[in-house]
């Protein structure tokens, strides 16, 4: 009988320990906006690697990160095509942009008064930080029970989140590793957001919200401009060719903004 219950628990920790750290993580959400119009989203991340296929009005696209290539690619299926972003790229966006900071002074006050407060922290990072209350708990989203946060800017209410803790949904937070890297690779561009991507819902983040978001409903002036919601979690082994530009596709160049 002992060996028995040993041989089923050692059958569990195997079972737990493939599921928690060996598949691949399927993420299915919906997305629609203040017009009602809805778009599907699957998420797929895998170790370094991250993809997002989006579905709209007959519209799809695919963006896809890969850490070993320091890439993003964003595939658009219908004219079969694909652009690639690179950390050289965003380094020139960067550069750009500064020389553009510096061109300012030049500029009458007003003038410079105005450009300023239109990009107020975004190169540095400083962007103004919602500030989130916890307003309820126990509140079932599809099959979750999530605790609700507000959040608010400047006394106005920014955003709704229901959340549910990692565990409850079968994750854990190196299931999101890939996201840490996704912040390094876009940290070139704004300082900040290296860290943001990877502790959002964690403890380490409690000055925001704790667990992951599975409904987000976003607001200006007090009206609902987009509403996401998280349907299903799949666990899978995904393969290589998930990450990988279709063939045949075409890679169109970036504009620089000097044609």
């Amino acid at each position: 009988m002992r060996q028995t219950k040993l041989i089923g628990s050692i059958a569990f920790m195997i079972a737990f320990l493939t599921i928690s750290s060996g598949a691949g993580v399927i993420m299915i959400s919906k997305a629609s906006n203040n017009t009602a119009d809805v778009t599907d989203v699957k998420m797929y991340l895998d170790k370094d690697c991250m993809r997002v296929d989006t579905k709209a009005g007959g519209e799809e696209q695919s963006f896809i990160f890969r850490k070993d290539k320091e890439t993003f690619w964003v595939i658009n299926y219908k004219e079969k095509s694909f652009r690639e972003i690179t950390k050289k790229d965003l380094q020139e966006i960067k550069a750009k942009i500064e020389e553009a900071v510096k061109m300012m002074e030049n500029l009458p006050p007003e003038q410079k008064e105005m450009i300023e407060k239109m990009m107020k922290g975004q190169m540095s990072g400083n962007t103004p930080k919602i500030v989130y209350k916890k307003i309820s708990s126990g509140e079932k989203v599809n099959q979750w029970v999530c605790n609700k946060y507000e959040g608010y800017l400047d006394n106005k209410k920014e955003e709704e989140i229901w959340t549910t803790d990692w565990e409850k949904l079968g994750l854990s937070i190196n299931d999101f590793k890939v996201m840490q890297s996704i912040g390094e690779f876009m940290g070139e561009f704004s300082k900040g957001l290296g860290s943001s991507f990877y502790k959002v819902g964690t403890e380490e983040n409690k000055q925001n919200y704790i667990g992951i978001p599975i409904k987000t409903i976003n607001y200006s002036d007090n009206e609902i401009t987009y509403t996401t919601e998280l349907k299903e979690i799949q666990r899978q082994n995904l393969t290589s060719s998930l990450f990988d530009v279709p063939s045949g596709f075409k890679k169109t160049e970036m504009s620089t903004g000097e044609e």
